[in-house]
Parts: structure tokens; sequence; C-alpha cells
């Protein structure tokens, strides 16, 4: 039986038709039975916000997996010869140039007919670039010298607003270069893993993939940090096969560039540095200590400052109490939440952040049990969606949008990425056998990097980003080797 599911689950296209079963199902069920009480709950909600985007949304929902229905449906009726022209395309040697321009092309015409207004985190990070350019002091929205939100992005769009007034805009047209760039950077970095086949494959899904596409349009950290990241590993990659002191040096800048985005990013050197030591690269010793002293160098005044200010050790940002305990609080859910007392107007950010961290480990000890449920309730709430900048760039936008059309994006958007996850499943368990852990050792820590972070703080759909080409790469595996037969 075993063997069984094994070989049907390896045929993509009875995975089209559990697709199309599946949404069928789904529309009966939602039709006839979910759709008032979904509708029930979002007008429940207490921000406006909120209830306009996802009743545009759940209204209008059924047209949206109709239509998916419809296209799912054609293409089985062709499967065969879409398969042909898909193996044709996919053979292509070229896909990387298409892929950057389409990229470029679609984001920036995504500039042009969407303008989202800035919301929550976002309108923080702005606000606080604002409030650096005038005052230029990092401060509060108290008006006490702060390290709560890591400086880097507040800083980044203090310094383009220096030369222009349309600095997010400016802001917006360079997160498509990283959106490319970090395209590019991880063709690169894949190649090495995957055959010439399933890297267009990767490719492709990569690109096309609609969260990302959508990314550029919204100012936050995700996928800067995520272009860092994943530029640090592809020098890794390079220092492994050609030693250089400068690609030392170049890790440690970006690997310092990361954390000022994200204080998580400290982690980065050390990871780096495993790196070295599990793939035994010549010369390790030498080049883990040039990157970690880069990276020490490059964080150093920031830290100093924050020493001065808060008579604490904090390196780049003091909210990783808050965070620790939105996560880990009594009645945490493992998800964002603010039910639980933090003093944001306390001048001593380090002092407060520490209360915190105190009050999350006593409610952890405490309560032990409810500790060790909200582990995989944090992993459920990153992974239950994958719309982050689908929900970022349209819940508040100054153009006239049609609801159905959001309501099609936002569900195409998750169903491609569940579709992601049931094949990343897929191959674990169908290949697990096959899969050397030295072959993917770099692959296989920053996933413990990410889902450690995760697991210890709290879980948000946005966290997963940096996994995104890990998670994509693991289809492309799917598909490996299947050049001739796709699957069928």
């Amino acid at each position: 039986m075993k063997a069984g599911i094994k070989n049907y689950l390896s045929n993509f296209k009875n995975i089209l038709i559990l697709l199309l079963v599946s949404n069928l199902i789904f529309l009966l069920v939602y039709r006839f039975y979910l759709h008032s009480f979904v509708i029930e709950i979002i007008s429940s909600k207490a921000d406006i916000l909120d209830v306009k985007y996802y009743r545009g949304i759940f209204e209008n929902l059924e047209y949206a997996v109709l239509i998916i229905v419809i296209i799912v449906l054609l293409v089985l009726v062709k499967y065969e010869s879409i398969k042909k022209h898909i193996i044709r395309v996919l053979s292509n040697n070229n896909l990387l140039i298409f892929c950057v321009i389409s990229n470029i092309c679609i984001q920036f015409l995504l500039l042009l007919l969407i303008t989202p207004e800035p919301i929550s985190d976002s309108k923080f990070y702005i606000n606080q670039a604002n409030l650096l350019f005038e005052t230029r002091s990092y401060v509060s929205s108290q008006g006490n010298l702060t390290a709560f939100w890591p400086v880097g992005l507040p800083a980044y769009l203090t310094f383009l607003r220096s030369i222009s007034t349309h600095f997010l805009l400016i802001a917006k047209y360079i997160n498509i270069l990283i959106s490319t760039g970090l395209i590019i950077i991880c063709y690169f970095v894949f190649r090495n893993y995957l055959s010439v086949f399933a890297l267009n494959v990767f490719l492709v899904v990569f690109t096309f993939f609609p969260n990302n596409f959508f990314s550029s349009n919204v100012i936050l950290t995700d996928y800067p940090f995520t272009f860092f990241l994943w530029g640090s590993i592809l020098a890794m990659i390079v220092l492994q096969k050609k030693p250089s002191i400068w690609l030392a040096v170049l890790i440690g800048i970006l690997c310092a560039v990361a954390s000022y985005l994200r204080s998580t990013g400290i982690l980065l050197p050390f990871l780096c540095g495993g790196i070295l030591f599990l793939k035994k690269c010549p010369g390790r010793r030498v080049y883990g200590l040039i990157i970690i002293s880069v990276f020490l160098l490059i964080l150093l005044p920031w830290s100093i400052r924050n020493f001065n200010l808060f008579h604490s050790v904090v390196p780049v940002s003091t909210n990783g109490g808050y965070i620790f305990l939105m996560g880990n609080h009594t009645n945490s859910s493992g998800g964002v939440n603010f039910n639980f007392e933090y003093d944001m107007s306390n001048p001593n950010e380090a002092e407060e952040s520490r209360k915190a961290y105190s009050e999350a480990f006593n409610d952890i000890i405490i309560n032990p049990v409810e500790f060790l449920i909200r582990i995989p309730e944090k992993i459920l709430q990153t992974y239950y969606r994958g719309d982050s900048s689908i929900t970022w760039g349209f819940k508040l936008v100054n153009e006239a949008i049609p609801p159905l059309l959001i309501s099609l994006i936002f569900y195409i958007t998750n169903l491609s990425f569940y579709l992601i996850i049931l094949l990343n499943i897929l191959v674990i368990f169908l290949l697990r056998k096959k899969i050397k852990f030295k072959k993917y050792v770099e692959l296989i820590l920053i996933s413990i990097y990410i889902l450690l972070i995760i697991v210890i703080f709290v879980g948000s759909e946005r966290y997963h980003i940096p996994l995104i080409p890990i998670h994509i790469f693991l289809v492309a595996k799917y598909f490996e080797g299947k050049t001739n037969k796709i699957v069928a």
C-alpha cells in the first residue's frame, strides 16, 4: 500500500486530479456551509481595515475557486500537449535571462498600477525613518532614544530621503533590484544541487510565485534580509571553491547588513563558520575568524551607542524580550498577538526587554506543557498562509481594485504555497534515503537556523520567507530526472 501511494503521488497528473477534486469539495462546502460563518467572523473583527479587506476576499472566494477549478480541468484535458511544451521550455539554457526580465517588467508594472499605503510594521519603519531624518537621532514616538526597531531599514530610508522626497518610490524601485538579485543569487546557489531541467523548474516557480512578485511594493525587511542571507551563502559556496580573504570580508559585511535589518542576523556569521567547518574548507579557521571580525567591526559602533544608552549589551535591537514574550506568555497561541503587558514608554528599553524575557520564562516554567504545545502552533502560525506580500500590498491601496481580482490573487497565492509545501513533504517522504547531509549542509543549517528562531520566539507568515528558496528547491527536486516523462 505504501509503495502504491508513492507511485500514485509520483505522478504529477494525479496530484492535479487531487487538486481538482479538493477544490471542488471545498467549493461546495464553502458555498453551502462555510460562507456565512466566515463572513460573520470577519465582520466581528475590531480592525475596520481587516473587515473591508477580508470581506472583499471571502465574499468573492467561491468565484475564485471556480476559476481555479476550470483552469485545472482544462490543464488535465490538455495535459499531454502542455507537458511536452513545458519540457521543451524547461530544457532551455537561457531561462535565467527570461526570468530576470519577466521579474523586472512585471514588478515595475505592478508599481505603476498599485499604490499601497503603509500599514503595521511597514508604517512603523517609515515613521522611524522620518523621525531619524527630522531629529538626526534614532528616537521613539515618545521622544526617547531607541533601539527597539532594528535601525537598518530606517537608516536606509533616511539616506534615500536625503536624496529625494520620493524616497519610498525609490525604495520600491530598489526592491525590484533586490528581488531580481535574489533570483540570480539563488540560481547560482542551487545550480550546485540541481540538474539543468530541475534548475529551470526552480527558476520559473521562484520567479512567478505571486508572493515574490508583490514583495517590491511593500516596505519591509523580509526580502532584503533574505537577499543578504542568500548572498552570504553564495559567497560561502564560492569561498569553498576559490578561497579568498576578500570573499571572507564580503561574507562578514553581508552578515552585518542582514543583522542591521533583523536582529536574528547576528547568528549568521556563526552559521557561516559552521558551514566552513562541516565542509572542511581549507583555511576555515582563518576565514571564520575574518568573517566574525569584519561582522563585529561593522556592528561595533551601534553596539557601543546602545551600551552607552542602556548600560547593557544590545548588539542590534531591544525588541528581543517583546517578541519572546509575544510567543511564550500564558495566553499566547504561538502567533502574532498583543494581549500581554509591555511598557513601550520605558526609556530603558533593555531593562524592559529583560523584564519581558523574565516574565516569559516564568510562564514557561509554570506551564511547561502549554509551552510544548505552542511549538507546533508556532510552526502552524508560520505556514498556514503564504500571502504576506499580497495582503500587505492590497489591504490599503489608493486605487479601486475589483475585489474578485484580489480574491483570485489571494487564493492562487495560497493554493500555490500549499502545493509547494505538499511537494516538499512528498520529496522528503519519497527521497529521504537518497538525501545526503554533506551535500546539502548549507540548506539544512539554514532551515534549522530559521525554524529554531520561530520555535523559540513566535510564528508569523512572514518568517518563512527566507526559506522559500529551499521550499522551491524541493519542488524542483520532485521534477528532477523526469525530463522525458514529467512525472507522467
